[in-house]
């Protein structure tokens, strides 16, 4: 979340993309995170009542009695809005000072209709596809799971900031076993959230579940759009990948067995990083830095999201298309692909999982391809995180 205006409301503005809908919404907390926790809530329930799928926030102020203290605790602030609103959906943002803490949205409602806006799916059709929170039944209970779960005493955090900015998402949080005596495997996560929202501390399930295996755990962190474009996420993914290789001696990593895993959005990274030369980025590295790349339910042709609604927040071009889909990445040989996905995802998360993999085989790249019976987007990611559980244990078994 970027700071555009500061005591000053953002220009007004005309669209011919539908109606224009101010929103306000005020809390009487007088903790800062606790107001943006109940204005975050009210303006989504707006949001969803004016139809999420046709809809985006053009502009945000929030108004509050003492700004400094936004601005000191904006990451939190940040972190908050995205995880209740699902997404970067803010805009361009001002601060104000306000008697009160308050959110003022222009949110623009884009018109009802069924027409066809790509490869035969209407838009509510083409953002069900994609905007798979709302359909996977344990979807909510699942990330509450995530949320709540705590750092096991078995294993030690390290947070490492790897440069770039916003400075408070460019980093990465190493998770190593208390009892490492000798070089480990490492597993990289790169978590989803559709490039727009959550974040690395969400994520203890997986680094409790491999450090009890002594296999370390990196959970990145990346800045989000529309704070930064998604071909900057990927230049950002690429240093904390780079710092972790060329520090494997000091932190006990293994170079030899490092392998990088994904959900999502974290799965499109995932194959970014594992089809890219790495040599192109820093000359002292070889081709291929992993052993094995696990992609579960990602996005590989990222033309298809270009028509969301949502694109307004992650501004993808035509232009952006060859540098950004893996599915038309040259790709580097060397790492065994293994791509997941559930059969009870939407038919795009499939098909474009099915893409990839034969994408792959062209290329010759090693590749397995597994659909797991009855799974949808969530159950299957947490049959992942989950110890002892089949993908698990596959997954552990390559590492």
């Amino acid at each position: 979340m970027k700071i555009s205006y500061v005591n000053q409301y953002p220009p007004r503005f005309k669209t011919n993309d539908g109606r224009i809908v101010n929103v306000k919404v005020s809390s009487k907390k007088n903790n800062i995170l606790e107001a943006v926790e109940e204005n975050s809530n009210s303006l989504r329930q707006k949001y969803d009542e004016l139809g999420m799928e046709r809809c985006y926030v053009h502009d945000l102020t929030i108004g509050a009695p003492d700004i400094d203290d936004v601005m000191e605790k904006l990451p939190k602030v940040d972190d908050i809005y995205r995880r209740t609103m699902g997404g970067g959906r803010f805009g361009d943002v001002a601060l104000v000072e306000d008697d009160k803490f308050t959110f003022e949205a222009n949110i623009v409602q884009l018109p009802e209709g069924n027409d066809v806006i790509f490869d035969g799916y209407t838009s509510k059709e083409l953002f069900d596809q994609f905007h798979t929170f709302f359909t996977s039944p344990d979807a909510g209970e699942l990330a509450k799971q995530w949320i709540e779960t705590k750092l096991s005493s078995h294993c030690e955090k390290h947070e490492i900031t790897t440069g770039g900015q916003p400075f408070y998402r460019s980093n990465l949080d190493l998770f190593v076993p208390k009892d490492q005596k000798a070089l480990r495997p490492l597993l990289i996560h790169i978590h989803g959230g559709y490039w727009q929202y959550t974040q690395k501390d969400i994520y203890y399930q997986i680094a409790n579940s491999f450090t009890q295996e002594d296999v370390l755990v990196a959970n990145l962190n990346y800045p989000q759009v529309p704070d930064v474009s998604i071909q900057e996420m990927i230049e950002v993914v690429k240093k904390s990948i780079r710092y972790l290789y060329v520090n494997a001696e000091k932190w006990g990593i293994d170079r030899d067995r490092i392998s990088v895993a994904g959900h999502s959005s974290g799965a499109h990274l995932t194959a970014c990083m594992g089809v890219f030369n790495w040599s192109q980025l820093d000359p002292d590295l070889p081709g291929s830095i992993f052993k094995n790349v696990v992609a579960f339910s990602g996005g590989y042709n990222m033309e298809p999201y270009m028509h969301d609604a949502q694109n307004y927040q992650m501004g993808i071009s035509p232009e952006d298309l060859p540098f950004m889909s893996p599915l038309h990445l040259p790709c580097h040989r060397g790492a065994k692909f293994t791509l997941y996905a559930g059969s009870k995802e939407s038919a795009e998360y499939q098909a474009q999982t099915k893409d990839f993999y034969d994408h792959l085989v062209h290329n010759r790249v090693e590749a397995d391809l597994r659909i797991i019976e009855q799974g949808d987007h969530f159950s299957v990611i947490n049959e992942f995180y989950t110890h002892g559980g089949p993908i698990f244990n596959h997954v552990l078994s390559i590492l």
